[in-house]
């Protein structure tokens, strides 16, 4: 049965359904900090603004490498 901004439920409970920001939202203000969005409903919190901003750094590493050239190969383009 709705109720307000969500349902009662058969065992008499309330359940509200956040869209993805509305909840990023809400668990902003309600505890001061910047949550971070891992997946569907799932955020990060991080006590330390340190530890925050390790966690970012680390979404973003790049795990490519520059190609190896082989030696043989350096030489005959040189030649």
């Amino acid at each position: 049965m709705a109720y307000g901004d969500g349902i009662i439920t058969s065992r008499n409970t309330f359940q509200k359904y956040y869209e993805q920001e509305e909840l990023k939202t809400h668990i902003d203000q309600v505890l001061g900090v910047d949550a971070i969005p891992v997946a569907l409903g799932i955020y990060f919190l991080f006590r330390d603004d340190a530890e925050t901003e390790l966690f970012q750094a680390s979404c973003f590493r790049s795990l490519a490498s520059t190609p190896k050239v082989r030696a043989c190969v350096k030489r005959f383009e040189e030649f």
